[in-house]
């Protein structure tokens, strides 16, 4: 009785194992895996366009990127904003270091059936700040976001993007070896 429970119990997981290779290879249609190539240097361009806004507080191109039901929520825990909310903050220029440094990396990109490309990125920020006595402090934050990315009439939009971790480091770049650093 023993074997045969132990002979059914094999089978079953070498047909589980067998189904998961078949949706692998689904998965990894040569079509798919081109449209996701395809899909991630079309987004990380987008990203490009983010951060040169970002830099800019280029509220008329933050307008054109994120989606009329965007939302933000910055922290894991913390409270989702609305998009206006959002794009008030950070069109807004002298509040906090100057930023000078916005680049974003994908890390994941997932697609759902709803049509959204899901994106998990770090984002590498940096901003000068003076202090009284005339001296400048460059700080610095890595952020690690999820983000929805849909094409609406032919345009990347964002639809939301989560915190899912940050840090910041308030004088001078953090200890990574590949961090670089804005000039």
């Amino acid at each position: 009785m023993f074997h045969r429970h132990l002979v059914r119990s094999l089978a079953a997981a070498a047909a589980f194992a067998l189904s998961a290779r078949v949706v692998s290879a689904q998965a990894l249609n040569p079509q798919d895996v081109q449209d996701a190539i395809a899909v991630r240097a079309e987004i990380t361009s987008e990203y490009a366009k983010w951060g040169k806004a970002r830099l800019a507080h280029d509220r008329a191109t933050f307008d054109q990127m994120l989606a009329p039901d965007f939302w933000v929520q910055p922290q894991p825990d913390g409270p989702k904003l609305e998009r206006a909310t959002f794009i008030d903050r950070i069109a807004r220029t002298g509040a906090g270091p100057a930023l000078v440094r916005f680049e974003s990396h994908i890390l994941t990109l997932q697609h759902l059936a709803d049509g959204t490309w899901v994106a998990v990125i770090t984002e590498k920020l940096e901003g000068n700040r003076t202090t009284p006595d005339g001296a400048t402090v460059r700080s610095a934050s890595l952020w690690i976001t999820r983000d929805g990315w849909k094409k609406v009439d032919g345009q990347w939009r964002i639809g939301f993007s989560q915190g899912v971790g940050t840090q910041v480091w308030p004088t001078g770049n953090p200890p990574f070896a590949d961090w670089g650093s804005a000039q």
